[in-house]
């Protein structure tokens, strides 16, 4: 217990010794999205929360939302995995995650570890398509 302890806090000062604060202050204020770390902007649109960014340079776009009145597919926040595999077809983001790739281009996010998709849930859904990113973004 006590040697756990001391490697969590050796990391601790590990990191906030070998980073400057503007870079720790700047990963915190970010989010960890399939293409990296990126401030996300929101928005509602149809009384839904979502939450986008979108780099047309680099062309990587991202829209996601948690709202469990968004319904896709028939599957909505909360949905079991064992309920609605057929639906789509299980993918997995190396880092991030895995997903249900579903046919309208959305993705309903499951869980981190292979070892628990069995008994997962949808915890939200995302896009990486422009498409939808500016069907989202649009006014």
């Amino acid at each position: 217990m006590k040697k756990g302890i001391f490697i969590i806090l050796f990391q601790l000062v590990l990191v906030f010794s070998v980073f400057p604060q503007s870079f720790i202050d700047k990963v915190s204020a970010q989010t960890y999205v399939p293409h990296g770390f990126v401030k996300l902007d929101s928005l509602v649109k149809n009384e839904i929360l979502y939450k986008y960014h979108g780099d047309n340079k680099k062309h990587q776009y991202f829209v996601s939302s948690h709202n469990r009145s968004f319904i896709d597919t028939g599957i909505k926040i909360g949905s079991e995995f064992q309920t609605i595999e057929r639906l789509g077809k299980l993918k997995q983001h190396r880092g991030w995650g895995y997903y249900l790739q579903l046919p309208s281009g959305w993705n309903a996010y499951l869980c981190l570890n292979k070892s628990e998709i069995d008994s997962s849930k949808v915890i939200f859904f995302f896009s990486t398509q422009k498409e939808l990113y500016s069907q989202i973004t649009s006014k």
